[in-house]
């Protein structure tokens, strides 16, 4: 009868700590996936223009709290040597791409903007730009 009640109690012991380590184990990696959707990068294009110099420059701020890695941007129309890369922009960095002449060229811009984040999870963006 004691070696009956000591299988019996093992058995148990072992079934707790395995639902305990697959309970543990689910905790960790949804906690591993927020970190990660909390610390990533977020891109933005920007025209800003100059009314004393009649110019724009095409910028790109990350407002992200984690670098962007291997940037490239495109615009139609071309106005860049397409496509522009930038390795890394860190966050809370602008990095002034292009100054362009806004009265002179087209006025309207599509920026299409390619990236990756730290673990390597890929970005694809689209802004239209209005230079006035």
């Amino acid at each position: 009868m004691e070696n009956v009640l000591l299988v019996i109690m093992t058995s148990i012991t072992a079934i707790s700590t395995t639902v305990y380590a697959f309970i543990s184990y689910k905790i960790l990696k949804e906690d591993r996936e927020k970190r990660r959707e909390l610390f990533q990068p977020n891109l933005m294009v920007e025209l800003k223009n100059d009314t004393d110099t009649n110019k724009g420059i095409i910028e790109i701020k990350n407002y992200g709290n984690d670098a962007a890695y291997d940037v490239e941007l495109l615009t139609d129309p071309a106005v860049l040597n397409n496509p522009a890369s930038i390795k890394i922009i860190a966050p809370e960095k602008t990095v002034p791409i292009k100054t362009i002449d806004i009265f002179t060229t087209d006025k309207d811009y599509t920026v299409s903007i390619y990236y990756r984040g730290r673990y390597n999870k890929e970005y694809t963006q689209l802004f239209q730009l209005r230079a006035e």
